[in-house]
C-alpha cells in the first residue's frame, strides 16, 4: 500500500510540474514578448527562453544524476544520449516542415516548437528528481 501511495505522490508531483503555475522561464518569455511583440522580438524572446530551458535541462540532469547509483547513472546517460539524438532528429523534422511555410508568423512558431522540445525534457527530468527525493 505504501508503494502505491508513494507512486501516486510522485505522479502528482510530476503532473504539477506540467500543469501548475507557469515557470519563471515562461513568465519571463511572456513579459519579453509583451515588451516587443514584433516577429523579430518574439523570436529573440523565444531564443532566450530556449537557452534558459537548455540550462534548466542541464541542471536537472545533474541533479538527477547525483541521486542515482552508478548503474542508474549509466542508464540515465544512455537515455540522455538517445534523447539528444531524438531531439536533433525532431529539430531536423521541424526545420523541414517550417521550410515549406511562407510568412513571418512561422518564424516564432518554429522557434517555439524547438523550445518546447527542450522544455519538455527539462520538466521530465525535474519530475524524476522529485520522484527520487521521496523517502530519500
Amino acid at each position: 500500500m505504501r508503494a502505491i501511495l508513494l507512486t501516486l505522490c510522485a505522479m502528482a508531483l510530476t503532473t504539477s510540474l506540467h500543469a501548475g503555475e507557469p515557470s519563471p522561464i515562461d513568465r519571463n518569455l511572456e513579459a519579453c514578448i509583451d515588451r516587443d511583440p514584433s516577429t523579430a522580438g518574439m523570436v529573440e524572446c523565444i531564443d532566450e527562453a530556449f537557452a534558459a530551458w537548455d540550462e534548466e535541462l542541464n541542471a536537472a540532469y545533474q541533479a538527477v544524476a547525483k541521486l542515482l547509483t552508478r548503474e542508474q547513472r549509466d542508464a540515465l546517460k544512455t537515455a540522455q544520449r538517445q534523447w539528444l539524438a531524438w531531439r536533433d532528429a525532431e529539430f531536423a523534422m521541424l526545420d523541414a516542415i517550417y521550410a515549406t511555410r511562407e510568412g513571418t508568423m512561422y518564424l516564432p512558431m518554429a522557434a517555439g516548437d524547438r523550445m518546447e522540445v527542450v522544455k519538455a525534457r527539462a520538466v521530465e527530468l525535474r519530475g524524476y528528481e522529485s520522484l527520487l527525493k521521496i523517502d530519500g
